[in-house]
């Protein structure tokens, strides 16, 4: 939750109100944002310029 409270600047309170998707969905984000950033620094000014299109898909577990 550290991480949480320290990207969002909330409180750790407020925080713990949240549903757990919602953190799930914040921390995914951020791990496809990190390795957006390293594929363009791998790849440099040499990767391609036109328009690109990924597309993740999350998979929800039922719940017990």
């Amino acid at each position: 939750m550290h991480g949480v409270v320290k990207l969002t600047g909330q409180s750790p309170e407020a925080v713990r109100g949240w549903d757990w998707e919602d953190v799930v969905h914040l921390l995914a984000l951020c791990a496809l944002e990190v390795d957006e950033a390293r594929s363009a620094r791998t790849h440099g000014p040499a990767a391609p310029s036109g328009p690109q299109t990924t597309t993740t898909v999350f998979k929800k577990r039922p719940k017990r």
